[in-house]
């Protein structure tokens, strides 16, 4: 006689089959991976380039997090090119453009220290 195993309904509640009861001998718990990839950054000509090694196919998306100005303005970066998507790969990379400024199109919300006679000047 075959046994059929409960079903997962996605919601962490248990789906009792036709002529069963569900009980938690009967539940089946999936394993999940741990997602610990390996993160690199290398610098060149002003650019980042990003990568990130994972040891399963990774589906997922690589971007830059949105950022405010001085004014608290909130800009919008997970777009192009400040966003790179898995494509069941090992190895993403993300590459960003260091030096742009906050109105160019390549600007990812990288922040920079401009040292000037001992004077800080925090760059959007």
């Amino acid at each position: 006689m075959s046994r059929s195993a409960p079903a997962f309904d996605g919601g962490g509640k248990v789906n009792e089959m036709p002529g069963q009861s569900a009980s938690c001998s009967q539940t089946k718990q999936e394993e999940v991976a741990e997602f610990s990839p390996t993160v690199t950054a290398n610098c060149d000509k002003g650019f980042m380039t990003i990568s990130v090694l994972t040891e399963e196919p990774f589906n997922g998306i690589l971007h830059t997090r949105d950022t405010s100005d001085p004014r608290g303005i909130v800009k919008e970066l997970r777009r192009s090119p400040c966003i790179a998507y898995g494509t069941g790969g090992r190895n993403t990379s993300l590459r960003i453009s260091l030096f742009p400024t906050q109105d160019d199109a390549l600007y990812c919300g990288v922040r920079r220290k401009v040292y000037s006679d001992g004077i800080v000047d925090e760059r959007w």
